[in-house]
């Protein structure tokens, strides 16, 4: 605005005369007006949110670990962060917390001997709404059961429905030994 305002003062001093300095306050304030609407008409939507569940063919995903730990201690938490592509045909909104149908990275413990869930541990929200073909990075928490080895099962919930995988690709799934 300080730039705007010199300039304007340096105009101003050579063309002194009410028509051209009204005629250059329109030009400014037009170029504004257009600005801030190319830039709203540019900008992406943010999807609404989820009133029902997503169809099993919105809601299919590529996950992919990077750096995910091969061992921790009983009880201890460690981070793994998560790549996550919308392989969908809608695109996913940010969940708020206790809404139902918002989609949230989670992950479980699975016993491999049992098959059994050990511990359904943590759930996240996407960083940003994600639309179909895009790819976004999310960090999970997860902390560590009892001493044994286990498959750590990464997926996406939707909220009062179930998780992805119960519709296509299986979760990712990383084996972690914890220690005692």
């Amino acid at each position: 605005m300080l730039q705007f305002r010199i300039w304007w003062d340096r105009y101003a001093a050579r063309y002194n005369t009410w028509p051209v300095r009204l005629a250059l306050l329109a030009v400014v304030a037009l170029l504004l007006v257009g600005g801030v609407l190319l830039y709203r008409w540019f900008r992406p939507a943010a999807p609404p949110a989820l009133t029902a569940a997503l169809p099993a063919s919105s809601f299919r995903a590529t996950l992919t670990a990077v750096n995910p730990p091969a061992l921790i201690g009983t009880g201890q938490t460690a981070t793994v962060t998560v790549k996550i592509r919308n392989d969908g045909d809608q695109p996913w909104p940010v969940a708020t917390p206790g809404v139902l149908y918002g989609v949230t990275l989670g992950n479980r413990w699975i016993d491999p001997r049992t098959s059994q869930v050990v511990l359904d541990d943590n759930r996240v929200a996407l960083p940003a709404p994600l639309f179909p073909g895009k790819e976004a990075t999310a960090t999970l928490t997860i902390t560590a059961p009892h001493a044994g080895l286990y498959t750590l099962d990464i997926d996406l919930l939707q909220e009062g429905v179930g998780w992805s995988g119960q519709n296509s690709k299986p979760p990712l799934q990383i084996v972690i030994r914890v220690m005692p």
